[in-house]
């Protein structure tokens, strides 16, 4: 009975602190490898661990707005500040701002994968805020792929915003998303570039592959650069977009 006990509480002990580390919805079913000391934990919990639901954050059914203007759902897990990498190599995943909450972030968000984000309404994403910008990138997804979507398009539509300021290189955007392309279909999106005044790169509000608006309203903006910067194809299809760049 008590080796049963020792091995529970080392197992929960670890699987707590790997949940902590991670930084990131853990989906259920996900597979953790673990090489331990002896001293550290029983010699039985080497090996793989399936990480179980109570370390995870559910999927809820989410309503929002496609590129059509019609209303679907998803199943798209929940936000909070302190997840600030998404997605999943090779995965397509679906996230959720909840409605009527203002989640701040202080550092980069990194892509893993094929991203869709709902912004329900009344919330508010502030990736650095106008007086606290991201040094550098504030969503980097090279050669991934980010799809914004809102529960609606009316004054109550969810909101992103990226404040970020260039600092030591010229790929430093508010949204990055290298060889891969930058969505939206509705909601409101708002990438606000400075350059620090000490810099001599450029950066900007927005870089992709790919840039594509069907709907919502997007405001992208840079003092010094360019506001909005793509290497293929611009398609706007619908919405409202405002670029703007001073120098």
């Amino acid at each position: 009975m008590e080796k049963k006990a020792l091995l529970k509480t080392a197992v929960v002990r670890f699987m707590l602190v790997a949940a902590m580390v991670l930084g990131a919805a853990l989906l259920p079913g996900s597979l953790l490898s673990v090489r331990a000391e002896a001293a550290q934990l029983p010699k039985a919990v080497n090996g793989t661990i399936k990480l179980t639901d109570a370390f995870t954050k559910e999927p809820v059914s989410t309503s929002y707005v496609d590129d059509k203007g019609a209303s679907h759902t998803a199943q798209a897990i929940p936000l909070d500040a302190a997840m600030t990498t998404l997605g999943a190599s090779n995965k397509e995943m679906w996230y959720v701002v909840p409605a009527d909450t203002t989640l701040t972030y202080t550092g980069t968000i990194t892509l893993a994968g094929t991203v869709n984000l709902i912004l329900a309404d009344g919330a508010v994403m502030n990736v650095g805020t106008e007086t606290d910008r991201i040094s550098g990138s504030g969503i980097l997804g090279n050669e991934k792929n980010l799809t914004v979507y809102g529960q609606s398009n009316g004054e109550n539509a969810g909101i992103l915003k990226v404040y970020n300021n260039t600092i030591n290189d010229a790929n430093e955007y508010g949204i990055y998303m290298q060889n891969g392309s930058f969505i939206q279909n509705s909601g409101k999106v708002v990438a606000d570039h400075m350059i620090n005044g000490s810099s001599e790169n450029y950066g900007g509000g927005i870089y992709c592959k790919n840039f594509t608006v069907n709907g919502g309203s997007l405001d992208a903006q840079s003092e010094g650069s360019n506001a909005v910067s793509v290497s293929d194809d611009i398609t706007i299809n619908g919405g409202s977009v405002t670029i703007r760049s001073t120098n």
